[in-house]
């Protein structure tokens, strides 16, 4: 701790001290396994299904079938099965970023709805989309550069 102290000028040595607070801070109260909050909702944000159906949520609430054929339509080589997409709606839904309801009508169904904390990870999410686009080539590079040192 003392070679870090004297190799950093205080003010970088003081957020860095502050970053490792927050993260212990948040792993203490959350925990690190999967099932915390936070990488729960990174886990999402990660994952090729969820933040599909966020993507198709957002502009309006959609039945299962609505985003089975959305899906097949947008990656025709990648289709989600029923399971598949019951099995993500259900994590999405315990966590809390969309809702299931059903609909009375001549033909009762469910829809799904994103949640307001559902619009607050799409954006988060779509900020860290735009980034990775911004910095594609420069992260490409450095991955060649890197795989061309070994």
């Amino acid at each position: 701790e003392e070679e870090v102290r004297h190799s950093l000028p205080a003010s970088q040595y003081s957020k860095l001290v502050s970053n490792l607070d927050r993260i212990s801070s948040s792993i203490r109260k959350y925990g690190n396994e999967r099932d915390s909050p936070i990488i729960s909702i990174l886990g999402h944000v990660g994952n090729y299904w969820r933040s599909g159906i966020l993507s198709l949520l957002l502009p309006m609430p959609q039945r299962p079938s609505a985003m089975i054929r959305q899906f097949a339509a947008l990656a025709p080589e990648h289709p989600i099965s029923h399971r598949i997409l019951t099995l993500n709606l259900r994590a999405l839904e315990r966590d809390g970023l969309i809702r299931r309801y059903a609909v009375e009508d001549s033909r009762a169904h469910v829809e799904y709805e994103l949640t307001e904390m559902g619009r607050q990870v799409c954006q988060f999410m779509w900020s860290v989309i735009d980034w990775g686009e911004e910095n594609y080539d420069k992260i490409v590079r450095s991955r060649e550069k890197f795989d061309e040192a070994d």
